[in-house]
């Protein structure tokens, strides 16, 4: 395993809020292959980087469903964009809030004709100084008050599709910031001649309105927003897209999860109560 060698360690204290909640998926990647042998995850690369920057992954180790879920999430994100890859091998690939994950080398025996990272300017200077240089492409930084501002450098080879995902981002997004990021992203399809697909996960409002009962979240004091919920609210909001696939995250998380799944979709004719979905243009 390669070191990554900095001139300053990370205090991970130090992050706060939404920021922070990205060492809750580091430490559920990390913590993979002995708390979770079963799913047969590994990533090296976010080991790498939890030593780099100090953390102490057994603040979350007893978390073990939020730990458990987040790597089923991370897996399934994995398989589409998989997929997605070894059908449209000229994809750009544009990863929306990657906070700490290097999806690229778990990836790496893919191909695609570009990789962009988008973030945060605080988490932007983290990958900087944390990411290893080999795993680094294009990064982007996403203006806070204009959060589709970095498509303006973005250049896609006209006539190939654009694989945009984003991870555990659209649970803390509110409605219109969603609604501007992905009006923005379709328009530039259509005027770049690219299909689009977007990979989000979504939550529903009864589970971010408990996000105080998740103990990882509220330890950061991060709230999940209920701006959209449901495939079929970003259905309605733009038309023209398809729902290619809806995924139960929930999946895989015990008896327990799955009791809530039965009781939610009776009451709301089948809906999904924390979807994976992949959508197209």
């Amino acid at each position: 395993m390669k070191e990554v060698t900095n001139a300053h360690v990370l205090d991970a204290t130090r992050l706060t809020g939404v920021t922070e909640t990205m060492l809750i998926t580091l430490a559920a990647r990390v913590l993979a292959p002995r708390e979770n042998p079963d799913l047969k995850f590994e990533d090296p690369v976010a080991e790498d980087i939890a030593r780099a920057i100090a953390l102490d992954v057994n603040r979350f180790k007893n978390d073990r469903k939020t730990m458990r879920g987040a790597v089923i999430r991370a897996m399934w994100f994995d398989g589409v964009v998989s997929r997605l890859l070894a059908q449209h091998t000229g994809a750009t690939c544009i990863s929306f809030g990657s906070g700490l994950d290097v999806r690229q080398s778990r990836l790496a025996s893919l191909e695609f004709a570009s990789w962009i990272d988008v973030e945060l300017p605080d988490v932007h200077d983290l990958r900087c100084r944390f990411v290893p240089q080999q795993w680094r492409r294009a990064e982007l930084v996403s203006e806070i008050l204009h959060p589709a501002s970095w498509l303006e450098n973005v250049k896609p080879i006209r006539g190939q599709p654009i694989i945009f995902f984003a991870e555990g981002v659209f649970l803390y997004l509110d409605r219109d910031t969603i609604h501007a990021i992905l009006t923005a992203l379709i328009e530039f399809g259509n005027e770049n001649n690219c299909k689009i697909f977007i990979v989000v996960d979504l939550i529903s409002l009864v589970l971010a309105r408990s996000s105080r009962r998740n103990r990882s979240v509220r330890s950061t004091g991060a709230k999940f927003s209920v701006g959209v919920n449901q495939p079929e609210d970003l259905i309605r909001m733009f038309p023209e897209l398809t729902l290619l696939e809806a995924y139960n995250l929930m999946s895989g998380l015990g008896a327990g999860a799955a009791f809530f799944k039965w009781l939610y979709q009776a009451s709301t004719w089948g809906r999904i109560p924390y979807s994976g979905c992949c959508f197209s243009t």
